[in-house]
């Protein structure tokens, strides 16, 4: 049988929970980072309610991640990724323009960010 939408992401989150419940603690932090950015393209959750998505144009402001989960190829808006953020590496393919700032705080978790297509921001 075909799952619904609903319960694929019911599922999701509960092998999530269970992966990150039982990891080795010695790699729990590399795990969790790498589960949470499954978990979030999987879910394909935005923060901002006021948020839009067409043909990969996003319209309104976003945080890093909720951007690579909605395949934003351009931001009409302001992206940010915050300090308290858990992630080791970030790749934003899909990325290539933001009309508004990007802000990526000081982050001791955040190794890597590549964004190899991005061509413009409009802000700073």
């Amino acid at each position: 049988s075909v799952w619904s939408s609903d319960s694929l992401r019911l599922h999701t989150c509960a092998l999530v929970c269970a992966f990150l419940s039982s990891a080795d603690p010695a790699q729990k932090r590399m795990r969790s980072s790498l589960v949470i950015t499954l978990a979030l393209i999987l879910l394909g959750r935005v923060r901002d309610s006021s948020a839009t998505v067409s043909n990969g144009v996003c319209q309104g402001d976003y945080e890093l991640m909720d951007a690579i989960a909605q395949n934003c190829s351009t931001v009409e808006g302001n992206v940010r990724h915050p300090s308290g953020e858990q992630t080791t590496l970030v790749f934003a393919g899909l990325l290539q323009n933001i009309t508004g700032n990007l802000r990526v705080e000081k982050n001791l978790y955040l190794v890597s960010l590549e964004l190899p297509f991005l061509t413009s921001i409009v802000g700073n």
